[in-house]
């Protein structure tokens, strides 16, 4: 009696590959985090290299580095530029 094998290995016979069975790359979408919000009170309670180090953007601020960001350097009109920030 021969095991499956030999009668392979003797017939030149392959192994089948099931396709379930190979393997397969994993995507992962990337994870995005909120970020973290420290009560005023407890922030003010941390040492100073706890505390929050970046400053938050004013509204004008925010405007202004959108606008410095625009692809179409040579927007007509102050109303172009805010809407092409919008978008």
């Amino acid at each position: 009696m021969k095991t499956t094998w030999e009668l392979r290995k003797m017939l030149n016979i392959d192994v089948k590959d099931k396709k379930d069975s190979a393997y397969q790359d994993i995507t992962r979408t990337e994870k995005k985090f909120n970020p973290l919000m420290i009560p005023k009170n407890l922030e003010e309670s941390l040492p100073f290299k706890s505390k929050q180090k970046v400053k938050l953007l004013s509204k004008k601020e925010r405007l202004a580095k959108a606008e410095s960001k625009l692809p179409i350097k040579e927007l007509t009109s102050e109303e172009d530029k805010r809407v092409f920030a919008l978008i």
